[in-house]
Formats: structure tokens, sequence, C-alpha cells
């Protein structure tokens, strides 16, 4: 029960469910590549490959440059502070320049 709860929070927060799934395994197994998480969630490896990409990207997981690829969770706390600022950067954004379009 708590780990759906975990994964819809970390879906509140910008994941995709799938990608949340694949976070989690992240966090609770260190360092793995991708074949290791497609084997240890059941996702398909091309689907796996793609949310590691989507991870990174969105800064919730590292890429660690070895003979193999390895992916490594961010912690929670630099994953939720991240998204925070990003959102109020949007949010400063839009408070400034949604008042200017109204006027042109």
């Amino acid at each position: 029960m708590e780990e759906n709860l975990i994964l819809d929070k970390l879906v509140q927060f910008g994941l995709t469910r799938q990608e949340a799934n694949i976070y989690l395994c992240l966090y609770q197994n260190g360092e793995l590549t991708g074949y290791e998480v497609a084997k240890m969630t059941g996702i398909s490896r091309s689907n796996v490959y793609g949310g590691l990409s989507d991870l990174t990207d969105k800064g919730a997981a590292f890429l660690v440059q070895g003979s193999s690829n390895r992916y490594v969770a961010a912690s929670i706390e630099e994953f939720c502070d991240h998204k925070v600022k990003d959102l109020q950067n949007a949010r400063t954004y839009l408070c400034e320049h949604i008042p200017e379009v109204k006027k042109s």
C-alpha cells in the first residue's frame, strides 16, 4: 500500500507511472544497468531505457559512465527541490507576463 502511495506522489511531481517505478527501483537498489532495471521491474528494456533517459532529463536520475552504463537515482530531496524551483520560476514568469498579454 505505501509503495503505491509513494508512486502516486512521484507522479504528482511530474513523473509518469512507469518513470516512478523505474525511479523507485533505482532508489531501492543503487546503481543499476537498464537491463537490471528491466529484469527487476518487469518493464520492457526499450521502455526502461526511454524511462531512464527521461528521468535523467528531469533530474531524477544520473548516468554513471563506465564499461557499462549504469544509472543511479537522485536523492528525493534534490529531485523535489529542483522541481519546486522550476515551478516557482514558471509562476514568477507567468505572474509577470500574463498581465502584459491582456494589455496587448
